[in-house]
């Protein structure tokens, strides 16, 4: 059907879409990583996000930290933290609600309109 053809199509350029490593480096001490355990209620602020072509879609990125043992630690060999990724519908979503610097978002749109091979 075309709705599968289009679906496909845009699974493929999401696949298909730039992509690039971040170190992130902490520290251990009480101070340092505090921000990271944080209030456990509510959704995860986004980090990124960037607008489709169309405006009608945007990909948003979180920072998540990962459960935790009974101790309060990772496992050994692992961090506890994660970057997740999602395709979100932003055409509902007044223009200034994306461009909301107070919110921590860093709207990438002017780097994405040159951009060929963006998400539909």
């Amino acid at each position: 059907s075309r709705r599968r053809e289009q679906l496909l199509r845009e699974r493929q350029q999401m696949a298909s879409r730039p992509f690039a490593s971040v170190d992130v480096a902490l520290e251990i001490g009480a101070e340092q990583t505090d921000f990271l355990r944080g209030p456990l209620e509510g959704s995860p602020k986004p980090i990124a996000i960037e607008p489709c072509s169309g405006n009608k879609a945007a990909v948003l990125t979180v920072f998540l930290c990962l459960p935790r043992g009974s101790l309060g630690v990772p496992p050994p060999g692992q961090s506890g933290l994660a970057i997740a990724s999602a395709l979100i519908d932003i055409s509902q979503q007044k223009p200034s609600e994306s461009k909301d610097k107070s919110l921590g978002i860093r709207n990438r749109k002017h780097h994405l309109s040159t951009r060929q091979g963006t998400c539909v």
